[in-house]
């Protein structure tokens, strides 16, 4: 069975629909993710570093993305609330 012009134009504007479907959810997708790598936790890594008594290092860092997943989890923490957090977070690291 041959396809006539007018089925070649049908399968044509259905790829082209899966197409632009399909971008439209990657850029939605992206800019989820962009807009996730802008939050910035509670404390800098300054407040950090003087909070725990720490040196410039990994543990910094830790305690860094510590606070970005809380900041995720339950949205923004007043400063007191962040240091107990960090404080009892860093009490169970051992």
């Amino acid at each position: 069975m041959a396809l006539g012009p007018s089925g070649l134009s049908q399968r044509r504007a259905a790829a082209l629909a899966a197409t632009y479907d399909s971008l439209e959810l990657r850029i939605t997708e992206i800019s989820e993710q962009e807009n996730l790598a802008r939050i910035r936790p509670d404390l800098d890594g300054n407040a950090i570093m003087e909070l725990l008594g720490l040196e410039p290092g990994p543990d910094v860092g830790r305690a860094w993305r510590f606070l970005k997943d809380l900041r995720l989890e339950r949205g923004p923490l007043d400063r007191d609330e962040a240091e107990a957090a960090l404080r009892e977070w860093w009490n169970g690291q051992g």
